[in-house]
């Protein structure tokens, strides 16, 4: 069973998520021929709370 993880930094809406979700899993399927069912994606959504250093939010 294939499983892709996707850190999403950026909010995206819920139908962004569910098409992206849709997607990837139609594109694991396609390129190593297994069913879509046995595509597993595990979507992280969180808020780039900063980087180098920074506070991502102050800038």
């Amino acid at each position: 069973m294939p499983v892709a993880r996707i850190d999403l930094l950026e909010v995206c809406s819920e139908e962004q998520k569910a098409r992206l979700v849709r997607d990837v899993e139609q594109a694991i399927s396609d390129a190593i021929t297994v069913p879509v069912e046995r595509v597993k994606i595990v979507l992280i959504d969180q808020t780039l709370m900063g980087t180098g250093g920074m506070d991502a939010n102050a800038h």
